[in-house]
């Protein structure tokens, strides 16, 4: 079956994103619910997928060394539990956000895909593994007059 596809002889490869310097930033659930995954956790906790992105475009960013970015960061994957006795980290997500936990269960129920596009403010930490540095999210904000 035939691709459509037009070469770049320009194109380079992408190798790692870059990392952003570890504090607290505005962050964008990714806009397309459709990435928003549930899956089963290594301890068989349900699970949602989302996926963030730094609300700020990436000249206003900077990496470990205190650089402006020359390239956009790459998105966070967050997950969160979603099972009942354990949805603390989804409740600061949903008020973070700017909706009460309770007028979310009350409007959606579990409808997570109402928070695509959202912002949020959260601390962002970078961890490595096998050699490879990415950013995570370490906690959500939660603004006072929600919590």
């Amino acid at each position: 079956m035939p691709r459509i596809l037009e070469p770049n002889p320009d194109a380079k490869p992408i190798g790692d994103f870059p990392v952003v310097r570890p504090g607290t930033y505005r962050m964008r659930i990714d806009p397309d619910a459709s990435k928003q995954k549930e899956e089963i956790s290594k301890n068989s906790n349900p699970m949602v997928l989302f996926l963030a992105q730094f609300a700020q475009s990436y000249p206003e960013l900077q990496d470990e060394n205190g650089q402006p970015l020359t390239s956009p960061p790459g998105q966070i994957f967050h997950r969160l539990v979603t099972a009942r006795e354990k949805q603390g980290m989804l409740c600061a997500l949903v008020t973070g956000c700017g909706i009460p936990w309770g007028e979310f269960i009350a409007t959606h129920g579990s409808n997570t895909d109402v928070l695509a596009g959202l912002e949020f403010e959260a601390k962002i930490g970078v961890e490595e593994y096998e050699g490879t540095k990415k950013n995570v999210i370490q906690r959500v904000i939660v603004p006072k007059e929600l919590a």
